[in-house]
């Protein structure tokens, strides 16, 4: 019986978690959605765009990324 009760307790917490993270939002809301900090080596990177939870996903801008690893990103519009 107890560990009934503990696997039901584990697992209203799971579900419920992506509810709590959208509901807090300590950074902000990006159109409609939980900001998210994006950190490198324990220092916060930002950029133009946050990075965002959509559902349960979280999403980052790959150039955000990219250049807080160190490369160099560039936009060639003829290709």
């Amino acid at each position: 019986m107890r560990k009934v009760v503990v696997v039901a307790i584990l697992a209203a917490l799971v579900l419920t978690t992506p509810v709590f993270a959208q509901a807090s939002a300590p950074w902000g809301q990006f159109d409609g959605h939980a900001v998210v900090r994006v950190m490198v080596n324990g220092s916060p990177v930002k950029g133009d765009i946050p990075a965002f939870i959509y559902g349960t996903r979280t999403l980052a801008p790959i150039r955000l990324v990219a250049e807080a690893f160190g490369a160099k990103v560039d936009w060639d519009g003829s290709t």
